[in-house]
């Protein structure tokens, strides 16, 4: 993933999903510490680890994008309000990245997750760590850091990567 962010290049993330596991996993240590901006950061974070790795399998490298070798670039560049390719981001932000995901997966992803996502990057941009003043409190971070699961299944796709059916963390109710 280093290289791809780096370079102009498309490698192998066979494995790579594990990453966005040890960010949730992180997430739900820092809850456990009643760290709840953090535990919201590394949630987060699940989700664009999630989206990058997605993008890199479908050859869209997040970093360098390439938008002439996309697929029906020009109509994926008008769904983002890019009149033309030299408008167009060189990198990719979390939601243009997840639009380029939804342009390929026919409009059905963001319907699923679109509203747990809006949660989740308020909640992390009105964070002190962030751009904002709020603290966040342990209900609204228990809510994001399980949301952010569903979210990563959704993005990955439980088929695709078994590992995430057999994922237990967010037992929460011991504590």
């Amino acid at each position: 993933m280093r290289k791809c962010q780096s370079e102009k290049v498309i490698v192998n993330v066979e494995g790579c999903h594990v990453l966005s596991l040890d960010a949730l996993v992180n997430a739900e240590r820092r809850l456990k510490t009643h760290d709840c901006a953090e535990a919201v950061l590394r949630a987060y974070r699940a989700i664009e680890v999630a989206t990058q790795v997605k993008l890199l399998e479908k050859g869209i490298n997040p970093w360098k994008v390439e938008w002439a070798k996309i697929t029906d670039y020009q109509e994926l560049l008008d769904l983002l309000e890019y009149k033309d390719e030299g408008r167009a981001p060189k990198q990719l932000t979390l939601w243009n990245g997840l639009t380029v995901l939804d342009f390929f997966e026919s409009r059905r992803l963001m319907d699923k997750i679109h509203d747990d996502l809006q949660f989740i990057s308020q909640l992390r941009n009105n964070s002190k760590l962030e751009h904002g003043y709020s603290s966040i409190n342990r209900e609204n971070t228990k809510y994001v850091v399980s949301k952010t699961l569903k979210v990563v299944k959704t993005i990955i796709g439980s088929e695709e990567f078994p590992e995430l059916s057999n994922l237990r963390i967010f037992n929460f109710d011991t504590e």
